[in-house]
C-alpha cells in the first residue's frame, strides 16, 4: 500500500526531489567526513588517556588546562616511559614560560605510583594518538590540494568572524556552489537543522531540535561558539550571541549565532559577495531611541536621574 501512494504521487509528480550536489562535490565530501570521524577518535583516545591518568590520581588536567599541549605530551612521554623518575623531574618538562610558575603544583599532581600496569596502556594510547593525529594531517593535505580550485571562495569564507578553513571545507563539500537548489536562505538552513522547530499540539510547544545536515550543522555551531567567544575584538556576532543567550540560554544563542552565519554565507555564495562586518553596536544604531530609554531605566534603577543633551556636531558649533 505504501508502494502503491507513492508510485501514485510520483505519477502526478507531488513527490519533490532530494538535494543531491555535483559529482565533483560529492567526492569532496568523503575526505572532509573522514576527517571529522578521525578527529572524534582521536578525542576518545585523549578521553581515555585522561581517564586512566585519573585512576592512577594523576591530577595533570588540574593544572594544565590542555591535555594536548606540547608541555602535557613531554610529561605523559615521561610517565609511559620513566621507571623511577620522580614528580619533580617530570615537573621541569615544562619549559613553556606560562607553565614555568606551575611546576610546584605540577610536582604535587604527579605523585603517583608508576607500574607496568599504568604504563603499557598509556604508550598504546600514545601511539595511537600519534598515529590518528598523522592520518589526519595526510588527509588535510589531500584535502587542501582538491580545495584549490575553491580557494577564492574560501578566502571570502574565512572573512566571517569564527569561520575558519577547516568550516569553509565543510560548506563547500556539503552545500556546493549551486544555490539555486535553494529557492530561499530559510530553505538552506532548514536543510541543515538550523531553523527553530515548529513542533505544537493543542497549544503545547515541544522541543524545537530539527533533522538536518549535522556536518554542516557542527561545523556551524563551533563557528557561532568561536565568534561569541572574540573578546578582544567585538563583532556583530558577538553581541548578537550576547542578546540571544540572555533570554534563551547559551546553546540556544550559538544555534542562532549559527543560523544567521548560514544566512551569510548562503548569500556569499550566491552572489559572490565579500563579508562586511556591521559592528558590536549594529542594534544601538538600528534602533537609539530604544536603546536611550533602555539605558535611562537601568540608571533610574539605580537611583540616578539623568538629563540628556543632543551631542552637537563640528559643523554646528
Amino acid at each position: 500500500m505504501d508502494a502503491a501512494r507513492i508510485a501514485e504521487l510520483l505519477h502526478y509528480d507531488l513527490v519533490r526531489a532530494s538535494f543531491v550536489p555535483p559529482q565533483e562535490i560529492r567526492e569532496l565530501r568523503d575526505p572532509v567526513r573522514r576527517r571529522v570521524h578521525l578527529t572524534q577518535d582521536r578525542n576518545r583516545i585523549s578521553n581515555r588517556i585522561h581517564r586512566l591518568l585519573e585512576l592512577q590520581n594523576v591530577k595533570l588536567s588540574s593544572v594544565l588546562g590542555k591535555m594536548t599541549g606540547k608541555t602535557a605530551r613531554s610529561i605523559l612521554e615521561g610517565l609511559a616511559t620513566a621507571q623511577t623518575m620522580k614528580p619533580e623531574a617530570l615537573a621541569l618538562l615544562a619549559t613553556h614560560k606560562r607553565v614555568r610558575a606551575k611546576r610546584e603544583q605540577l610536582a604535587k599532581a604527579l605523585r603517583c605510583r608508576l607500574n607496568d600496569h599504568f604504563r603499557s596502556p598509556l604508550r598504546e594510547l600514545l601511539e595511537e594518538l600519534d598515529r590518528l593525529t598523522g592520518k589526519i594531517g595526510l588527509l588535510e593535505a589531500r584535502i587542501a590540494e582538491r580545495m584549490q580550485p575553491y580557494q577564492e571562495l574560501i578566502e571570502r569564507l574565512c572573512g566571517i568572524p569564527g569561520v575558519d578553513r577547516l568550516t569553509a571545507w565543510t560548506l563547500i563539500s556539503e552545500i556546493g556552489l549551486d544555490m539555486g537548489r535553494f529557492p530561499r536562505s530559510g530553505h538552506l538552513a532548514s536543510w541543515c537543522g538550523l531553523c527553530p522547530g515548529n513542533a505544537r499540539s493543542a497549544g503545547k510547544r515541544y522541543s524545537g531540535r530539527t533533522k538536518g545536515n549535522r556536518y554542516v550543522r557542527r561545523a556551524m555551531v563551533q563557528a557561532a561558539w568561536a565568534a561569541a567567544r572574540i573578546s578582544r575584538k567585538r563583532c556583530f556576532f558577538t553581541t548578537f550571541f550576547c542578546r540571544i543567550s540572555s533570554q534563551a540560554g547559551m546553546k540556544k544563542g550559538a544555534v542562532a549565532v549559527a543560523h544567521r552565519m548560514l544566512l551569510v554565507v548562503y548569500s556569499m555564495i550566491r552572489d559572490g559577495a565579500v563579508y562586511r562586518e556591521q559592528g558590536a553596536d549594529y542594534f544601538d544604531r538600528l534602533h537609539p531611541e530604544r536603546t536611550k530609554n533602555r539605558l535611562i531605566a537601568r540608571f533610574d534603577r539605580l537611583g540616578y536621574v539623568v538629563h540628556l543633551e543632543p551631542k552637537l556636531s563640528p559643523e554646528t558649533g
